[in-house]
């Protein structure tokens, strides 16, 4: 039996995490903006997550492993 008042409660908590990460990614920026302080997330780690994406893409849409470019 599925208990969905805990798989409510478990989605809200997914989604309040996700909003806090969001909001903690603007506030770095931000503070990289007007501060000039370093973002914690540089290009390079946005590039590999692209790459990796693109990857996760490529392999759901010819169902076999690709490898990263």
């Amino acid at each position: 039996m599925i208990d969905h008042d805990s798989s409510a409660e478990h989605e809200t908590e997914s989604a309040a995490a996700h909003e806090d990460a969001y909001l903690a990614q603007l506030s770095d920026f931000s503070d990289a903006i007007t501060d000039g302080a370093p973002t914690r997330v540089t290009a390079i780690d946005g590039l590999a997550a692209v790459r990796i994406a693109e990857a996760a893409h490529r392999s759901a849409a010819s169902g076999a492993p690709v490898g990263l470019i």
